[in-house]
């Protein structure tokens, strides 16, 4: 969540500074990325049901740690700006989209089962809990954000922009650890 908070807090700035857009274009973006993770949930649901959870999660935060890869370098690959950041925007789109359907769905199957070996059914603790860790990592990743923009978030001065697409790579890397060794019982 910090990852994701970090790409929409800084898409304005990614899409002004690193790519020298015009401001008008980040609602469009915005947009287009909520747009298209849309059209993602359908192919999620079925590859879930088809693949498993852990591998469309697993793969979404190694494609969201690519993602932080092209922010760092936006601006300076050999293709229009118009292009990179659309590219940008497509590619989040399903991690987006992965990342907002599936947690929560194995946080229910979580929740099933140790309702099923206690007797007691905790659901509405597991979604406390979780929800507090979501509006933590919302919080830890706008404010990463905005301390790194500290090191430089102007045309010609952007390091602390792009240090925010390392910071995200490092973020989702870890996520990605992590959750491979949680345990998905099918």
């Amino acid at each position: 969540y910090m990852a994701l908070s970090i790409i929409s807090s800084g898409l304005l700035f990614f899409v002004t500074v690193l790519l020298r857009l015009p401001e008008s274009m980040g609602g469009l973006l915005m947009f287009t990325m909520v747009m298209v993770s849309l059209l993602f949930y359908p192919l999620i649901n079925y590859l879930s049901k088809r693949i498993g959870k852990k591998p469309i999660v697993l793969f979404s935060f190694a494609l969201l740690s690519l993602i932080f890869v092209a922010i760092y370098f936006l601006g300076k690959f050999p293709f229009s700006s118009k292009v990179q950041v659309y590219a940008l925007v497509l590619g989040a789109s399903f991690p987006l989209a992965s990342l907002g359907i599936l947690p929560n769905a194995i946080l229910a199957e979580i929740a099933e089962k140790d309702a099923k070996r206690t007797g007691e059914n905790r659901e509405g603790m597991f979604f406390a809990v979780k929800y507090l860790f979501v509006k933590l990592g919302q919080t830890m990743g706008i404010a990463l954000f905005a301390f790194l923009t500290v090191y430089g978030k102007d045309p010609g001065n952007d390091y602390g922009l792009r240090l925010n697409g390392v910071c995200g790579f490092v973020l989702c890397i870890l996520a990605f650890m992590f959750f491979s060794r949680f345990r998905e019982r099918v």
